[in-house]
């Protein structure tokens, strides 16, 4: 038997093994990661590193792998290896498929509610500690609670599904992580069980209860 988690949305929501499980019916997000990228230096944001030749190939593969399922459109965020990653998988594809830039995935995201100062804070506690303290309710300058941020981007999924197929969110690897681990419990660990490039999430919208 699949192995299946229940969102705190109403249960709305239902975190899925992988693409492979998605069905012809039904109404489905896949929530990842951008595409792979060189490393950001330390002290960076890194907002201006695009996508390397890897990364285009990978996530144009992507998309030639999703053929065969309805995608009805690609959500990604503004950052500009978002919207290359977005543009791949379309060609992957090989569909004229809608891609809508959304602020909620990036740049800052559903979980930063003053770009300023959750910067700020990013720079001067570092990737791994922000992310922990978030993940644990603990207050972060310029940042939402977990439950706050998740809760918009649940909102943000539901309401843009369509009554079959798919849509694609493209997002950066902390966003991904703090809903997953919010939502559904599914945690991430940095160093070991990080979010890969391209992974994320697969999630069955339970039409039922919507």
């Amino acid at each position: 038997m699949q192995e299946m988690y229940n969102a705190k949305t109403n249960n709305s929501l239902i975190l899925l093994k992988n693409q492979f499980e998605i069905e012809e019916t039904g109404m489905y997000s896949i929530f990842i990661r951008h595409g792979d990228r060189d490393k950001i230096p330390e002290g960076e944001f890194g907002n201006e590193i695009e996508l390397n030749q890897k990364g285009f190939q990978r996530s144009l593969e992507y998309g030639k792998s999703m053929k065969a399922k309805k995608i009805n459109k690609i959500f990604t965020s503004p950052v500009k290896r978002c919207i290359q990653t977005a543009e791949s998988i379309r060609e992957g594809l090989a569909k004229n498929v809608a891609i809508e830039v959304s602020t909620l995935l990036g740049d800052p995201g559903a979980f930063v509610k003053d770009g300023k100062l959750a910067g700020e804070s990013y720079l001067r506690l570092g990737f791994s500690s922000c992310y922990e303290s978030i993940l644990n309710h603990k207050p972060v300058q310029g940042n939402r609670d977990i439950s706050d941020g998740a809760s918009i981007l649940s909102r943000f999924f539901l309401d843009n599904a369509k009554a079959d197929g798919l849509n694609i969110y493209v997002s950066h690897d902390m966003i991904v992580a703090l809903y997953a681990f919010e939502t559904f419990r599914r945690k991430y660990t940095l160093g070991s069980d990080w979010v890969p490039y391209l992974g994320g999430l697969t999630i069955k919208h339970n039409s039922s209860i919507l």
